[in-house]
């Protein structure tokens, strides 16, 4: 659904309709961080999603702790993503800056 809105977005725009990208994206991205971060703590340990290395494989107790600390620092960078977006103040060294915390 995230992709599909992305792709109405380009196609928008490609027709000549002015939709403002550094508004709608970053809130969209926000949002997205903010759903993943709250699903995280609930994947049961596997080999597909989540933390994978190998101390959490070996554990139980550090996969769940690992991907708790982690939908926390989702959750923050969401929020930061998504009200950014909002007041339309997000730029290139605020977005890398919140990817490399992430």
């Amino acid at each position: 659904a995230f992709l599909y809105f992305i792709f109405l977005i380009i196609i928008f725009n490609a027709l000549g309709f002015s939709i403002s990208v550094n508004f709608i994206i970053p809130t969209m991205i926000g949002l997205l961080l903010i759903v993943i971060g709250n699903y995280l703590p609930k994947v049961p340990k596997n080999n597909t999603l989540g933390i994978i290395n190998k101390w959490t494989k070996d554990n139980e107790f550090v996969w769940k702790k690992t991907h708790r600390l982690v939908a926390y620092i989702y959750i923050i960078v969401g929020l930061l993503l998504f009200i950014l977006g909002l007041l339309s103040v997000i730029n290139s060294v605020i977005t890398i800056s919140l990817v490399v915390i992430l």
